[in-house]
């Protein structure tokens, strides 16, 4: 089970028909016993996640109304309950990111 993200969480449903980026009070945030993210999809307005979980080195952020973003190591691997989902990311093996330390003047 995972935890359900407080009620004055704004949620995607929000971003998608109000024009207003969502802020929430520093005070509310720093009260959440979670993780906490602002976020935009492509050119919509900024929205509140929590972290719901984490399972096989995945977070899993959630909305209020349970729409999801999974991501690892920061990178968006996959959503659900969205309109246009992404369903998976191929070749994550190669994230340059991976092994960041290692990077040197743009290259490994």
């Amino acid at each position: 089970m995972y935890a359900q993200p407080a009620k004055y969480v704004d949620t995607f449903r929000a971003s998608l028909f109000d024009n207003q980026d969502i802020t929430v009070a520093d005070q509310q945030i720093q009260a959440l016993p979670y993780s906490t993210m602002y976020l935009r999809l492509n050119e919509g307005q900024r929205i509140f996640v929590v972290l719901g979980y984490i399972e096989q080195e995945q977070s899993k952020w959630l909305s209020q109304d349970n729409a999801m973003l999974v991501t690892h190591n920061g990178r968006l691997l996959k959503t659900v309950k969205l309109n246009n989902n992404l369903l998976e990311v191929t070749n994550s093996g190669q994230d340059p990111l991976r092994n960041a330390l290692a990077i040197k003047d743009g290259s490994r």
